[in-house]
């Protein structure tokens, strides 16, 4: 039986929770109010974007007619026709509302979290007192990061340049991890306990080496989401639901212990993580197919940081990394094209399939080399992807030489591969479906993380 925490109405921890539950119900309106005012104001500033997996479709068809009179013409005139399109451009850059809607919610929150009103004057709460420099450091990385995300999507900058720019703004966060509590101990797994240097061999201090981890979880989370992206809905979507996973597993645990630093830590958790889940539903009305607004680079690298930063601060980065599953595996089967070991376009999103007479149907995207352009380990690594059935890969002639084309290395596009080749979907998939059964991919690995967190890690940290 699972102990419950017990929580009187005059229980303190109660009040900061209704408070969040209150601003965080608000911030949700409040996106949903301001995202379509700010249309105009983003066009307007050409922060758009075309929906390249949809027919463009015009809105406005001028039909042009000109007549022609050639002094020499016997016979009548002769005329042609020019139709002009103007075609519907998304507003982009998006996340930047919900980011500064989130930001201001946790700025209204803290009054009810940190101080308490005793003899005519405010005090710091002494139940949340030590939380109060790693709100503030949260505060300042994920602000940093919403700013470099807004600056990627404005100026466009390289992608060598922007791996790193997570880990600057991180810094902040990662110094009042150091002065606050600095551990950088890990439990060891059982199975190698045995070479641990430790004298039980339970547990191992990394020292410098445990920053340099939460460094990269950071510059993980923030770019395995903004990479696993191209169809509307999928960029909020999965964070939504790794949210919803993370606060699932806070209340999990909060209610399956009487120890108060745990419950205070997951408070804190849960402090963080409500606010997203508004504000990214908000925008997920807006973003889901077929899409009103974009999200950006703004979204992703603010989502990743706010992720990042509960994962980090409250010490369950591993079980972070457990949601993060089809984030992983889309990373490692990208890394071919990521690291140019084969051929990488700017994009590589599904592509459409105009030829349906029904609907646009989105099929995978491909990428032609010259065969002799490839390396050996290069094709050798594309046989074994292709081997796995992960991609799509045909030998032809192009211009007398003899290529390759294969589909583009992202799990979305693995999707693709395997239901064109299971004969499911030979013509494409609906970009709403596609979405779906991505984001249905997001709630199996959160289902697997529980069973792994919950199930085996007793086996593993006996």
């Amino acid at each position: 039986m699972i102990p419950s925490l017990r929580l009187s109405a005059t229980d303190t921890s109660l009040v900061p929770l209704a408070v969040c539950a209150f601003l965080s119900a608000t911030a949700y309106a409040a996106c949903t109010w301001i995202i379509p005012r700010a249309m105009p104001t983003f066009l307007a500033a050409n922060l758009k974007g075309a929906d390249l997996g949809k027919k463009h479709t015009p809105v406005l068809s001028v039909l042009v007619t000109v007549t022609l009179f050639p002094s020499k013409l016997k016979q009548g005139t002769c005329s042609f026709t020019h139709s002009i399109y103007l075609y519907m451009y998304r507003p982009e850059s998006m996340g930047l509302v919900t980011g500064l809607v989130y930001l201001l919610t946790l700025c209204l929150l803290m009054p009810a979290l940190f101080l308490t009103y005793s003899a005519g004057a405010f005090h710091l709460s002494p139940s949340l007192a030590s939380k109060f420099p790693s709100y503030l450091s949260a505060l300042l990385s994920i602000s940093a990061m919403l700013f470099l995300g807004f600056a990627d999507d404005v100026l466009n900058i390289r992608w060598r340049h922007k791996l790193f720019l997570p880990a600057f703004a991180a810094l902040p966060m990662l110094f009042v991890y150091a002065i606050e509590s600095g551990v950088t101990w890990v439990v060891v797994p059982a199975p190698l306990r045995s070479l641990s240097f430790t004298p039980d061999g339970s547990i191992v201090d990394l020292g410098f080496l445990y920053y340099v981890y939460m460094l990269l979880v950071a510059i993980f989370a923030t770019n395995s989401i903004n990479i696993l992206a191209g169809i509307n809905g999928v960029e909020a979507g999965q964070s939504l639901v790794i949210a919803l996973s993370l606060i699932l597993n806070s209340l999990v645990l909060m209610l399956s212990t009487t120890n108060p630093v745990t419950v205070q830590t997951h408070l804190f958790a849960l402090y963080l993580l409500v606010p997203f889940v508004a504000t990214s539903a908000a925008l997920v009305k807006f973003n889901w197919f077929p899409a009103r607004v974009f999200v950006g680079d703004t979204f992703t690298y603010f989502a990743g940081m706010v992720l990042a930063v509960v994962g980090i601060l409250g010490h369950f980065s591993k079980t972070l990394l457990l949601f993060f599953l089809p984030q992983i595996f889309n990373f490692v089967l990208s890394v071919p094209q990521l690291f140019h070991l084969v051929p990488c376009p700017r994009h590589r999103l599904p592509r459409r399939n105009d030829s349906h007479p029904r609907e646009t149907l989105l099929q995978f995207s491909t990428t032609t080399v010259p065969l002799a352009n490839l390396s050996r380990p290069s094709h050798a690594l594309l046989t074994l992807v292709s081997n796995l059935g992960l991609t799509h890969v045909v030998y032809h002639k192009v211009k007398d030489k003899d290529s390759v084309t294969f589909s583009n290395l992202t799990l979305i596009n693995a999707v693709l591969v395997t239901l064109q080749q299971a004969q499911v979907a030979p013509d494409g998939v609906p970009e709403d479906v596609l979405c779906k059964l991505v984001i249905g991919l997001q709630v199996v690995a959160s289902c697997v993380g529980f069973l792994v967190r919950y199930g085996l890690a007793g086996i593993v940290y006996p």
